[in-house]
């Protein structure tokens, strides 16, 4: 399923799934990794809800000049609403609704992609970076949702540790300090290594929904918010912003036999939908005995780690491994 809900999706993340032998042996075992954890496990049916206090306090800070989806609602209108309690509350009902009954309602099925300069000057479409503007309250019924599943994530540990995007209290520089002091470890110890500096093409457009709400589901995400989100994504109809306006025209839909898979740039669910996609990644490989080990030289700790994420660049390790 495109969805990741079939019964079939179920039973993987019980880790009950049959290991056909025409499938290849790496894609099981990344299958093996989307069983969901037991502490996720013990902490039951998560709801996920979102308050009122904390819509408030979002829109008061947020910046009413930002871009969205163009319609009768902007940045500007939700901020002048959360000043007012009750529309504040009514507002905030309306956008839970569809995460807690499991829809997408049609007036967020509406996107514009809008293509921005990576680089000043130059306009080749190769080099331009496309983003998608949602509807205003549809991105942030999105943001909500990463934000409140990665707070499962952290409490559960269900988060590779050498993936620091999108994560509170961890930081770029931290990954760069650990990769110089990896490489004066290999040089002191005069031990053999290699690494693969890579940096995920359209990372974001990329993402198979399939296994981003597999990846989703494993930390606890509720099926009515994976079925809000996803139904949300591929039935979008896309419009373009050129030079000459918004087009009238529009991709995407229902319509298409195949549903348009990316969960969009500009998603406010994307950066915490990549750290949780990543994450089966990264497991793998450590399990399978790749990357790095060490032993710290004063409190000898044993260390093992399969490279350095931050979001989508990763610089992946590998080294001889220690003797026994």
């Amino acid at each position: 399923g495109f969805k990741g809900l079939t019964t079939a999706s179920q039973a993987v993340l019980a880790g009950i799934y049959d290991s056909n032998h025409d499938i290849d042996q790496r894609i099981l075992d990344v299958i093996a990794q989307w069983q969901m954890p037991v502490e996720v496990k013990e902490l039951g049916h998560l709801k996920m809800e979102m308050s009122v206090d904390s819509y408030v306090r979002y829109w008061k800070k947020a910046r009413e000049d930002t871009s969205c989806y163009p319609s009768a609602l902007s940045f500007a209108s939700m901020k002048a609403g959360a000043f007012d309690q009750q529309i504040a509350s009514l507002a905030c009902m309306l956008t839970r609704i569809p995460l807690v009954a499991g829809f997408a309602p049609s007036r967020w099925k509406r996107c514009l992609d809008v293509m921005i300069l990576k680089k000043s000057g130059v306009t080749d479409l190769s080099s331009l970076w496309t983003i998608v503007l949602f509807p205003v309250d549809c991105n942030y019924a999105f943001k909500h949702v990463g934000r409140e599943m990665m707070k499962v994530a952290e409490r559960t540990k269900s988060l590779a540790p050498e993936q620091y995007g999108s994560r509170k209290r961890h930081k770029a520089i931290d990954l760069a300090v650990n990769k110089a002091l990896t490489f004066d470890i290999l040089r002191q110890m005069k031990r053999t290594g290699a690494i693969c500096s890579n940096d995920a093409k359209s990372c974001y457009d990329l993402i198979g929904h399939t296994q981003a709400s597999l990846s989703m589901q494993r930390v606890g995400v509720p099926k009515s918010i994976i079925n809000c989100l996803f139904t949300t994504l591929q039935d979008a109809m896309h419009q373009v912003r050129t030079g000459f306006g918004d087009s009238k025209e529009s991709y995407g839909g229902s319509a298409w036999l195949v549903p348009n898979h990316g969960i969009g740039q500009g998603n406010g669910a994307g950066p915490a939908i990549w750290a949780v996609v990543s994450t089966p990644l990264l497991n793998v490989l450590r399990e399978k005995g790749y990357g790095f080990e060490g032993v710290c030289p004063i409190s000898s700790t044993y260390l093992q780690f399969v490279g350095y994420a931050f979001v989508d660049d990763t610089d992946v390790i590998q080294s001889l491994l220690l003797d026994n």
